[in-house]
């Protein structure tokens, strides 16, 4: 009966050590209170920030953070295979169309692309030294990129690099195309805005946190879905034609990462080097 209680005993301290984080997130940053209408998995739990997600189907997907670190994974998040880049610069964005073609972005106005899904990586000189801190790339290959100063650059199919400066006082965190190739910007204050049909850049309206107005860090959309993190573990999500819904937040840290499927999984990165996954994230 001892031996029995004693192997027990063993058997939990080992199970305990085993699902114990790489590196504990700040006390604010550990706490995971699945919500009401979403359940999150935690997938990750490494050591240092996750800054950018992507995800092209169910099972290959895309990380980077700083100091160099860019991630891969080819069974949904399960596991995730860790390199260091050469030159260990802070990555801010990536952003991937399929297995092999892809681009990060970070300080220093730093672009590089991949054709071989990441293994080797051609930088891309840009006019600009700003920080990028997300990209989005359209279909015929236009490529929008926003960063520190409020700055948005756009790339278009003739090769065409272009800069504009949108709104000084405002640090865009991310960049986002809708089903229709329509782009949407992230910043701070509770900041969301639309570019129309004429060319021109219009306010969104978004639901306030209970806490007040915070630093938006990311936007996505796939299919008839999208979602919006931000800071205090802020989480929004839309179906179809309806509006901005603010959804139960899975943590109370700073969600800096975004990315999901057009049927409703979606990943979110936050404080701590977490990476979170739900299938029903749209619901």
């Amino acid at each position: 009966m001892k031996r029995a209680i004693l192997l027990a005993i063993v058997a939990v301290t080992i199970v305990s050590f085993l699902l114990r984080p790489l590196q504990p997130a700040p006390a604010a940053a550990e706490t995971f209170n699945p919500p009401m209408t979403t359940t999150w998995h935690l997938q990750w739990s490494g050591t240092g920030e996750i800054t950018a997600l992507s995800f092209i189907d169910s099972q290959n997907g895309w990380a980077v953070g700083a100091d160099g670190r860019f991630m891969r994974t080819v069974d949904g998040g399960r596991f995730w295979h860790y390199v260091r880049l050469a030159g260990r610069p802070d990555l801010q964005a990536v952003q991937f169309i399929d297995a092999q073609h892809g681009w990060i972005a970070g300080t220093d106005g730093i672009l590089w692309s991949t054709n071989s899904g990441g293994d080797n990586w051609n930088p891309i000189t840009l006019p600009y030294t700003n920080t990028l801190r997300s990209l989005a790339i359209a279909p015929n290959s236009e490529v929008w990129a926003v960063g520190d100063g409020g700055i948005l650059a756009h790339h278009t199919a003739n090769g065409i690099w272009t800069e504009t400066i949108l709104s000084p006082g405002i640090d865009w965190h991310a960049v986002a195309l809708d089903t229709a190739n329509t782009p949407y910007l992230v910043g701070s204050n509770n900041t969301l805005w639309r570019r129309t049909a004429g060319g021109n850049w219009e306010p969104v309206t978004l639901p306030t946190p209970p806490g007040g107005p915070v630093t938006l860090r990311d936007i996505t959309f796939a299919g008839n879905y999208g979602w919006i993190v931000g800071d205090n573990g802020s989480f929004w999500q839309k179906q179809g034609g309806s509006g901005w819904q603010l959804a139960a937040p899975p943590t109370n840290a700073a969600l800096y990462a975004v990315t999901g499927l057009s049927d409703g999984r979606v990943w979110i990165a936050g404080q701590g080097g977490h990476i979170l996954y739900s299938q029903d994230g749209a619901n």
